[in-house]
């Protein structure tokens, strides 16, 4: 699906991996709190998806200072973005497109 500049983009539910284990995240929810930066790459330890992720995870804060929120979806599970995460110092909160790929 192809949306065009300033077009909402549909609803929908993902995966993450919360403090108490898998949990829904709803984009509607995410959008009444400020802007959202929705960021997707194919999979998790890659070189350019590694690359990227970690880039804006140093950009943080000028995403803030904007009030926005960066969400980063790949296909893989929650477990794997969790390790993926931990290891090369990912900052983002990811979802995982996993049961929808």
């Amino acid at each position: 699906m192809e949306l065009s500049v300033g077009e909402k983009a549909p609803d929908f539910e993902l995966t993450t991996l919360g403090a108490e284990g898998p949990e829904l995240v709803k984009l509607s929810d995410q959008l009444a709190g400020g802007n959202t930066v929705l960021l997707f790459v194919p999979m998790a330890f890659t070189g350019v998806c590694t690359e990227e992720f970690c880039s804006v995870t140093n950009e943080l804060s000028e995403y803030e200072g904007l009030n926005a929120r960066v969400l980063g979806i790949s296909g893989d599970n929650p477990f794997a973005q969790q390790n993926w995460k931990e290891k090369e110092g990912i900052g983002l909160t990811l979802l995982s497109d996993y049961e929808h790929g």
